[in-house]
């Protein structure tokens, strides 16, 4: 079975104080192992003013607490998680806006991290990745990728050269 990382990604009510907003993180992260979910990481942050109001609920909301938990599931699982978690916040006032995506570009480094490691081509043991080092992975990929203009050039077609007159000829020929 092939597992994918996802990342759910949510608002918690900004009314809640600390307290309610850890019960409501910690309940959030039980219903997920309990939906059959490995949890990689996980962050809940402080209580942070939103970049614009959301309203929810018939409700206001112009602060709130960011979480994300990042999981692993299998793929024939991720359907009914998803709905599992729309189940879960779809009127729920503690969470004010969700979403769950597939994380391609660090799973796909992550994988290939992994081949590397079992082919024994220069991977420490036990090293970590950080999302940062990823990111940097592709754009240097994405570098590789582009050419110079020097390449461009060298990739021109020779046009042979031409005398003023000759050209003047060829552009009144063009136009008769």
């Amino acid at each position: 079975m092939h597992k994918n990382e996802y990342d759910l990604s949510f608002w918690i009510n900004g009314t809640y104080s600390e307290e309610k907003a850890q019960e409501v993180f910690n309940k959030v992260k039980e219903d997920l192992l309990g939906f059959g979910v490995q949890i990689i990481s996980e962050q809940k942050s402080e209580l942070k003013k939103l970049a614009y109001e959301i309203t929810y609920l018939r409700k206001h909301y112009t602060n709130g607490y960011f979480c994300t938990i990042i999981f692993d599931i299998t793929d024939s699982q991720i359907s009914n998680v998803k709905k599992e978690i729309d189940k879960m916040f779809k009127y729920s006032e503690d969470v004010v806006r969700y979403l769950v995506i597939e994380n391609d570009v660090y799973t796909k480094f992550n994988r290939d991290f992994s081949e590397e490691k079992e082919e024994g081509e220069d991977a420490e043991e036990n090293e970590e990745v950080t999302e940062e080092e990823v990111k940097e992975e592709v754009k240097e990929e994405e570098v590789e990728k582009t050419e110079t203009p020097e390449e461009v050039k060298e990739e021109k077609e020779v046009v042979p050269e031409m005398t003023d007159e000759q050209l003047d000829d060829k552009i009144e020929e063009a136009l008769k």
